[in-house]
């Protein structure tokens, strides 16, 4: 009984601890990348600028007084402390409409400059065939991010910032069309398409292909949907 007790309390959980501890050659699970649901809060400290001592320029930044702990002389914080200057990139929602207003609006201009006879007509046209596609880019990565991917930002940014690679996409391959090469711009497009969502959406490149393979089925749907309906709108009896 006692040998019997003498292996429960010893051998028993040292083996649980090894296990573990990966002591029988398996790795422990990495656990999968997530998102956090809302962007951290910058730290005080890394919202100011250092603080140096007028003497040795120690970092005075959050210590009391303005008396310097490494040479003891005191300084007079009260005009010193300065608020870090914000940059594009401290605002994302900022920054992602800027570059949706530029792609959207270059793409629709280079796309109708190929009909110059109905510029006009062509820029309404393509105007709302890149708004609907941009809605409908937006609506599946909706559906991603809340049962799948998550989010890297509040959801209106991540919205515009999808919305914006699209945008400049659509730009790029307008650009690329003048061309003449025909599988050339769609090519090129979608390497940009991935690039832009995996630096602005803070995507894996896994999942951008994803979104961008689900974006373009439900397109063709609504596209062959579309036609349909046409169809029997005007060939029926």
């Amino acid at each position: 009984m006692a040998c019997a007790r003498g292996l429960a309390d010893g051998i028993l959980p040292r083996m649980a601890h090894e296990k573990e501890a990966g002591a029988y050659g398996l790795e422990p699970e990495s656990p999968r990348r997530t998102k956090p649901s809302a962007p951290p809060a910058p730290s005080p400290k890394a919202a100011r600028r250092p603080v140096p001592c007028r003497k040795c320029k120690y970092d005075l930044s959050g210590v009391p007084g303005g008396r310097c702990p490494e040479c003891g002389t005191i300084n007079d914080l009260s005009s010193r402390v300065q608020p870090r200057k914000k940059t594009m990139a401290d605002r994302p929602a900022l920054q992602a409409g800027i570059l949706l207003a530029a792609g959207y609006t270059a793409a629709v201009l280079l796309s109708a400059a190929e009909i110059p006879d109905s510029f006009g007509y062509a820029a309404l046209v393509y105007a709302v065939a890149y708004a609907g596609l941009m809605l409908l880019s937006c609506a599946v990565y909706f559906a991603f991010a809340v049962t799948w991917i998550g989010w890297s930002s509040w959801p209106g940014t991540t919205m515009l910032q999808v919305s914006a690679a699209y945008a400049l996409t659509f730009a790029a391959v307008a650009l690329i069309d003048l061309t003449g090469i025909p599988i050339l711009p769609n090519l090129i497009g979608l390497i940009i398409l991935l690039s832009l969502l995996m630096h602005l959406v803070d995507l894996e490149a896994n999942e951008a292909l994803i979104v961008v393979f689900a974006v373009g089925v439900c397109k063709w749907f609504l596209w062959l949907a579309m036609v349909s309906a046409i169809m029997s709108a005007f060939g029926g009896p």
